[in-house]
């Protein structure tokens, strides 16, 4: 991965473009629930922060994770799970960090974590210095017609690094030697699940996601972001259970008061990032943290 990110630099494309931009982004540090939240202000990522996911939408658009839809610039890296699940694994021309990546299947088919999940720790398993990423076709996807995982490098998100510390869990339930706690800073409705045991893991994966709600019938999974990480004590997976899409200041017509933020993964795990100026300026530790309240699920779910 790293090999072919420094390659793809060097075309000097889109990609080498915007992570030049990365040394330029603004950001601050605002203190919520106990967690240093970064917020940043980056004009690239504006195409994400505000995608229309409509149905109409996306059939009106290439597909950006297809290969028809991407640049002439970006290069691909072949990936097959143990599974036989095919991918595709590509420079992200739009980061967040100094390393971005998605890892998208090789066919169009939805954002769905069923049936991918344990690509997903072998993924974890094979990258260990980088934390993957699954954000729900409604919570923060920019592409939800197309089934993707994300990669940054580890270390990155506030709340992930408390986790890592165990200073953000509370110890709920052990099951088949896996350790599930809740999450007890910043984000509300999540849950981490640790285990060496990758089958075990999977399936207390699948008996947590069972317990979730699916909101309407034109959804098909719990909303939900997920993040998974690979060291020395096993797989660690986070599970951000969600409640809306995206905060009501996003689509504010009041002046002051609107603030372009979508939630997704990256932004529960507490690195918030804002498209426009006028919104970074809003965002400070009391409105972010309300934000992350608003859109997860405080559902209380019994171990």
């Amino acid at each position: 991965m790293d090999a072919m990110f420094a390659r793809e630099l060097k075309l000097g494309g889109r990609a080498a473009v915007n992570y030049a931009a990365l040394d330029r982004v603004e950001r601050r540090t605002e203190r919520v629930d106990g967690i240093d939240a970064v917020v940043f202000f980056n004009p690239g990522r504006v195409a994400s922060v505000m995608a229309q996911v409509d149905e109409e939408s996306l059939r009106r658009r290439p597909c950006f994770l297809c290969p028809d839809g991407i640049g002439p610039e970006q290069l691909t890296l072949d990936w097959t799970s143990p599974a036989g699940q095919a991918y595709w694994i590509r420079v992200n021309p739009f980061p967040i960090f100094d390393r971005h990546f998605t890892v998208s299947v090789a066919r169009h088919e939805r954002q769905q974590i069923a049936g991918h999940f344990a690509d997903m720790l072998a993924l974890a398993e094979q990258a260990p210095e980088y934390v993957f990423f699954y954000n729900g076709p409604m919570c923060g996807a920019s592409a939800p017609d197309h089934m993707h995982f994300q990669a940054v490098p580890a270390g990155n998100m506030p709340l992930e690094r408390a986790i890592r510390s165990a200073d953000a869990v509370r110890f709920a339930a052990k099951r088949e030697g896996v350790v599930i706690c809740r999450v007890d800073r910043y984000a509300q409705g999540a849950y981490m699940l640790s285990s060496t045991d990758r089958e075990a893991l999977e399936r207390q994966f699948g008996l947590l996601l069972a317990k979730g709600e699916i909101p309407s019938a034109e959804e098909w999974e719990p909303r939900m972001n997920l993040l998974t990480w690979y060291g020395p004590g096993g797989w660690t997976t986070v599970v951000f259970f969600r409640a809306e899409s995206r905060p009501v200041c996003f689509w504010s017509k009041v002046p002051g008061r609107r603030i372009q933020i979508s939630p997704g993964a990256v932004e529960m795990a507490g690195v918030a990032i804002v498209a426009d100026r006028e919104s970074f300026k809003r965002l400070n530790a009391r409105r972010l943290g309300a934000i992350i309240r608003e859109v997860s699920s405080d559902t209380p779910i019994s171990f």
